[in-house]
């Protein structure tokens, strides 16, 4: 049985239960006829509309891991290969797709990191104090304080044990205020620092008699804490810096308040989810794709080129690929190296570029790319030379596939260099602001160094 689409039932819901969601997933799938969308096209549709469809449902339920594998599988498949039944090569790692773009990802939505992030604010909530049919309902049923969470209450309903299994991600990340202290946890929540006692002073907590001692019963009995054994030296002194800090403390005849350390606007489901996510490095290379004025589908391109990605002839032989994996212009291991920056028709192109733009050097390997030649450049010049890199990667790949697929052969090499500032050109209404004169000024100087050697070879 369902209630606006969640399964309804005494016991836990079983995995078939959620096979709805599923259904609404393919089922959106089928009515697309999205056969030719790009990358770019694709991603938009897996962000707004596939990545969207289980949301409600993981506000209220901790999704079995069994769902959330098929509802990648699922926007997986669709990403690489479209709505299409033949089989495509995934050339990179969903869940390396799932990290956020500062990280080096694609920023695909983690269903999983979602799923704890929306349960995560039925927790705040309840320790914040909101009043509300379902939060009056929950403290009554499990005899809760007006703002605390029953921690060592373990038993209850499905939707109970969810918020339970996400608490910790939630408390791990709030600081509370001191007002009377009866709902605060002497050594497990953050209120004198921004770090729990049980973490800063771990030693003196796991000889602790009482741990889940609240803040207003050490208070009423003097800053004094009953230990099972007696303190060494270092521990006393550690004691003592404690106490020193809790005297600092004013007690106030109110509620405890509890603030959320990750946004200065309050709880969101949002920075609980980019905190989940976050891996720790942000990558400024890859950063900086998003921000190229290109098309959407030449961005995603220009990100599988700098992790060596592409479907070249090399990279589809090692995953079981039974044609021909040689270059059509030379007949040497098309590697994602060679195609982009060794073979000789890639060498000439970003010898022009490298020219035209005056860099010291011209690219000759993937890892390169927002590396060396902009390393020393300003954060404006920098996005104008990438973006130069990303038309430059795609006159290759386009001007590759004419020849591979459609046995199309540039008459001569200015064909190549009048279709890379062709590119340039068509894109430069996608530059904003003060990038756009430096962006004119890149153009102007591809154009200039193309229209010298087309009169060279005319003269």
């Amino acid at each position: 049985m369902t209630y606006l689409g969640l399964p309804v039932h005494h016991s836990k819901p079983r995995v078939s239960d959620f096979g709805n969601i599923i259904h609404k997933v393919e089922k959106k799938l089928a009515s697309w006829k999205c056969g030719h969308l790009s990358f770019g096209g694709r991603m938009v549709l897996i962000n707004s509309c596939l990545s969207s469809i289980p949301l409600y449902c993981m506000s209220v339920f901790r999704l079995p891991d069994s769902v959330h594998v098929q509802l990648d599988r699922i926007r997986s498949r669709f990403f690489w290969g479209g709505t299409q039944n033949d089989k495509k090569f995934h050339m990179a790692n969903w869940k390396s797709l799932c990290r956020p773009k500062n990280d080096g990802g694609m920023g695909f939505l983690d269903t999983r990191a979602m799923n704890c992030a929306l349960l995560g604010k039925w927790v705040f909530n309840i320790l914040s104090g909101k009043q509300g049919l379902c939060y009056d309902l929950m403290r009554r049923k499990y005899n809760l304080r007006e703002n605390a969470l029953g921690m060592n209450y373990t038993k209850g309903s499905c939707f109970w044990n969810n918020i339970q299994n996400v608490k910790s991600l939630v408390m791990g990340n709030c600081k509370f205020e001191v007002g009377r202290g009866d709902s605060i946890r002497f050594w497990e929540d953050a209120w004198l620092d921004d770090l729990p006692l049980k973490i800063k002073c771990f030693g003196l907590y796991k000889v602790c008699s009482v741990q889940g001692a609240s803040v207003c019963s050490i208070k009423q009995d003097g800053w004094f804490c009953l230990f099972r054994r007696s303190l060494n030296n270092f521990e006393i002194l550690q004691w003592e810096d404690v106490v020193g800090k809790c005297l600092e403390v004013s007690m106030k005849e109110e509620s405890d308040k509890v603030v959320w350390m990750l946004n200065r606007n309050g709880f969101s489901s949002k920075s609980l989810y980019h905190w989940l996510v976050f891996g720790g490095i942000v990558d400024d290379r890859c950063r900086l794709v998003w921000r190229v004025a290109a098309p959407l589908k030449v961005k995603i391109f220009l990100w599988l080129v700098m992790h060596g990605k592409i479907q070249a002839g090399e990279q589809l032989k090692n995953r079981g690929w039974w044609g021909d994996p040689f270059c059509k212009w030379c007949g040497e291991m098309e590697s994602v190296n060679h195609l982009m920056f060794q073979c000789s028709l890639s060498r000439l192109l970003w010898c022009f570029v490298r020219d035209a733009m005056g860099w010291q050097r011209s690219l000759t390997d993937y890892r390169q790319i927002g590396g060396i030649q902009l390393g020393s450049m300003s954060a404006k010049k920098r996005l104008v030379s990438l973006g130069m890199v990303a038309a430059g990667a795609w006159t290759i790949w386009v001007t590759r596939n004419d020849f591979v697929f459609n046995n199309k052969i540039p008459s001569n090499v200015h064909v190549i260099l009048y279709r890379l500032t062709n590119f340039v050109a068509q894109w430069m209404h996608l530059v904003k602001g003060s990038r756009r004169k430096a962006m004119m000024e890149g153009f102007a100087l591809l154009r200039a160094r193309t229209d010298q050697l087309a009169r060279a070879r005319s003269g």
